[in-house]
């Protein structure tokens, strides 16, 4: 029997990535609405950069350049604001991380002169990539004249991430008009926090094939969502799930039943 579940006024490419990863996570997230119990460092340090960076770019756009100082205020603001307790790993601490994030932002506002001409920043859009499906909603980082689509991503690895963030991306600059008889193209910004933090540019090739994938990976996806799929995936992910425990309790419980 389907599990009952919210009627869905939107998805996000972020709803969609949770459940392919682990349906038992996005059941307890997002159909249950449980609270997270803590918040993992890398994603609040993620979320924090992303303030700065989103700053950064919005001060391009309006002629001016945020000072250096101005950047770490900006990312202080967005980590001392988080409720959540912070699970830090071990090695970790507040001003370890604050010191990789004044090397990424100095990082970023020198690539200035090789980026394009900034059009928007932190642009919302919201499509509708198949009749199967709800609408599509996201927020695109930045969008350039001579880049066009571009996402931030921090992260611990200089290995590549998956396009579809950009098929989806593309689909809606392409949809809402945006960038009517333009060529678009898409790349990730990676910042990337290792021991020497860096910058690396990622452009990614994306042809009409890419989104008729990405238009059959949502229509399965959500045909799964509303069957009330909501079986565990243990991975690597696990250690820093914030339902993990909730997970836990649920597993139990099922295992009780069966007997």
């Amino acid at each position: 029997m389907a599990t009952t579940t919210k009627k869905e006024a939107h998805i996000s490419h972020s709803q969609i990535t949770e459940f392919t990863r682990c349906p038992r996570k996005y059941h307890l997230h997002y159909r249950v609405g449980l609270l997270a119990a803590f918040c993992p460092s890398g994603l609040l340090f993620g979320s924090a950069v992303h303030e700065a960076v989103a700053l950064f770019n919005q001060g391009r756009l309006e002629g001016k350049k945020p000072s250096p100082e101005e950047l770490l205020a900006a990312y202080r603001a967005c980590w001392e604001k988080e409720r959540l307790p912070v699970r830090l790993r071990s090695r970790e601490s507040p001003a370890s991380f604050e010191a990789t994030a004044r090397r990424l932002l100095e990082l970023c506002a020198s690539e200035q002169g090789r980026s394009g001409e900034v059009v928007a920043v932190e642009e919302p859009f919201s499509i509708r990539l198949s009749e199967r499906t709800p609408e599509v909603k996201g927020v695109i980082d930045l969008v350039e004249r001579a880049r066009d689509g571009t996402d931030y991503k921090t992260s611990s690895s200089r290995s590549e991430p998956e396009a579809d963030q950009l098929v989806l991306y593309r689909e809606a600059l392409l949809k809402t008009g945006f960038a009517a008889g333009c060529v678009v193209h898409a790349r990730y910004v990676l910042l990337v926090k290792g021991a020497e933090p860096e910058i690396i540019l990622r452009n990614v090739k994306i042809g009409q094939s890419d989104g008729e994938r990405l238009r059959r990976l949502y229509e399965a996806v959500w045909r799964d969502i509303k069957l009330g799929c909501s079986f565990p995936i243990p991975g690597w992910w696990c250690a820093d799930c914030q339902w993990q425990r909730h997970c836990d309790q649920a597993q139990d419980q099922t295992e009780r039943r069966g007997r």
